[in-house]
């Protein structure tokens, strides 16, 4: 078991990056055919994220810096939540030149 999730549960993603946005943690990852951006995360542990949508991910290889073809879901996701494209641009370039790996918050 992994995480009370089971080990095979969920989708693999890769090149994940979390960023928390309006207080709420989300993934952008490659999920094996395009990249995504998760629902709000309730719960992560190691190796297994599990959204409020109920979608398990099965995290696998965290990325060393964002994809452009992440930052591009990011924005789209972004544009979503009503967000000005100005705040868009900071919140990429912050993302894009940032040293820390992991997780970005906004």
């Amino acid at each position: 078991m992994d995480g009370g999730f089971g080990s095979t549960a969920g989708t693999p993603v890769e090149d994940w990056i979390s960023f928390r946005f309006a207080g709420d943690l989300h993934i952008v990852a490659r999920d094996g055919v395009r990249w995504i951006v998760s629902s709000a995360i309730a719960e992560m542990t190691g190796t297994v994220a599990r959204p409020y949508s109920g979608r398990l991910l099965r995290l696998g290889k965290p990325a060393g810096s964002l994809h452009p073809h992440a930052a591009a879901a990011v924005r789209s996701f972004l544009a979503s939540q009503c967000c000005e494209p100005e705040m868009i641009d900071r919140i990429l370039a912050d993302m894009s030149n940032s040293s820390r790996a992991g997780e970005y918050q906004f």
